[in-house]
């Protein structure tokens, strides 16, 4: 019975060991946003933003409040003899005027939660755009060991080729030692390349909430050819857009509509604020709080009151034109922003034009590279060539199809870019 036991725990923990999670770019985009903190965040702030709402709303209902005292004192009281005395009373009060500051902030509550839930939008964007940059390099270095492997194996091919050569005397020794200190160095790179994509997907783990001990495979993007050559851009269309309809901009121009409701806040103290009010309960009762509760005890009142301030040696005025001169300071952002917004997406335009014309480059260079790869192969397997030759036309097709496909996931993501600063 122990035995199975042990052979059972052992069976679970291989199978364990051998769980893997395959995951592709959109899953990794959808599965960032559940597991980002800072996306959390943003989201409280449009709970609060909401609330907020909700209080600036009901600050122009009624409201109902309450006070009461009992105390003793050191002299009796003549008509009663009592020493101890009550004060109790309920207060409605109904806001009638206030400068318009129960309007403004209802106003401001709609601009508010709009605020947060751009905010909370763009954050979204923004790590989906995080995620897919830290997708994309690891697909790079996926791709290069994938290449370096292939090529080793050519390698190796060739090796065993030289080597028989060589025991038949038809090439020298240094041939077959040149070629061998290329799989060598070739193997030491494939090291280096699989540390560092060890490492980048770790930070995909992190990202994703995934335990690190899991192991984790990254799907290559699906269709990539297709999505990076089927691509119409209107940077003319587009500038107007970014400085108008992405949440960027909508941003800023909420910010300077609440800046300028700042303005209409501070404006009010000018104003006299008006209550209505009505008051229900006892006066002074001296006794016991049985007699303050008693009919003859008990009055209501209704009445009016105006507040206001006659004088403050200016303060208001400092502090209204201190908010006017905010204004101006978001007024000065705005403009600022907008103007680096269209500096942006002319650059991301202009990166996707270059790379555009680098990708052909390396088309064409992975084409000749190809080609003289397989005219070498044949030279040296007829010993026309010596070996340093032959490296040097295997190492110049390795490096043409890493920069192909380097510049192909470049691509992608510079297309990805420019999207999401048009949202």
């Amino acid at each position: 019975m122990r035995r199975k036991v042990v052979i059972l725990v052992f069976l679970l923990t291989t199978l364990t060991s051998f769980a893997k999670i395959e995951i592709d770019l959109n899953t990794a985009t959808e599965k960032v946003i559940e597991k980002s903190e800072t996306i959390k965040k943003y989201e409280l702030d449009l709970e609060n933003s909401k609330l907020q709402k909700k209080e600036a709303f009901k600050s122009g209902l009624p409201s109902v409040g309450y006070s009461g005292t009992i105390a003793k004192t050191e002299d009796k009281n003549t008509f009663t003899g009592s020493d101890e005395y009550h004060q109790y009373k309920l207060t409605l009060s109904q806001p009638i005027f206030n400068g318009f500051r129960i309007i403004t902030a209802i106003q401001n509550g709609d601009k508010y939660v709009q605020l947060s839930e751009y905010a909370l939008e763009k954050e979204k964007n923004d790590e989906k755009l995080k995620i897919t940059k830290n997708y994309i390099e690891a697909l790079k270095l996926k791709k290069q060991i994938e290449i370096l492997e292939n090529s080793k194996k050519e390698l190796e091919k060739n090796f065993e080729k030289i080597k028989r050569m060589y025991e038949l005397g038809f090439v020298m020794k240094s041939d077959v030692l040149d070629i061998n200190y290329g799989l060598i160095e070739l193997e030491s790179t494939i090291l280096q390349m699989k540390n560092a994509f060890e490492i980048s997907k770790l930070s995909i783990k992190n990202d994703l909430g995934i335990a690190s001990d899991e192991k984790l495979i990254l799907k290559d993007v699906k269709n990539i050819d297709k999505k990076i050559n089927v691509i119409n851009i209107d940077l003319g269309k587009d500038l107007i857009k970014i400085k108008n309809e992405s949440l960027t901009a909508k941003i800023l121009d909420i910010n300077l509509d609440l800046a300028k409701a700042s303005e209409k806040f501070e404006k009010a103290n000018f104003l006299p604020m008006v209550n209505g009010q009505f008051s229900y309960g006892n006066q002074t009762t001296y006794g016991s709080i049985k007699d303050a509760f008693k009919s003859e005890n008990l009055d209501w009142s209704v009445g009016i009151s105006i507040s206001g301030t006659l004088y403050n040696f200016g303060k208001n005025i400092d502090a209204y034109q201190r908010s006017k001169n905010n204004t101006k300071k978001v007024e000065y952002d705005r403009k600022f922003t907008k103007d680096n917004l269209e500096i942006a997406l002319k650059s991301a335009y202009l990166d996707i034009v270059r790379l555009q014309k680098v990708l052909e480059a390396k088309e064409k260079a992975l084409e000749s590279a190809t080609e003289n790869y397989k005219y070498q192969e044949k030279r040296l397997n007829n010993n026309l060539i010596d070996s340093i030759t032959f490296l040097k036309a295997e190492n110049s097709l390795r490096e043409a199809n890493i920069g192909y496909n380097i510049t192909k996931l470049d691509l992608y993501y510079a297309i990805e870019n420019y999207k999401n600063l048009l949202k």
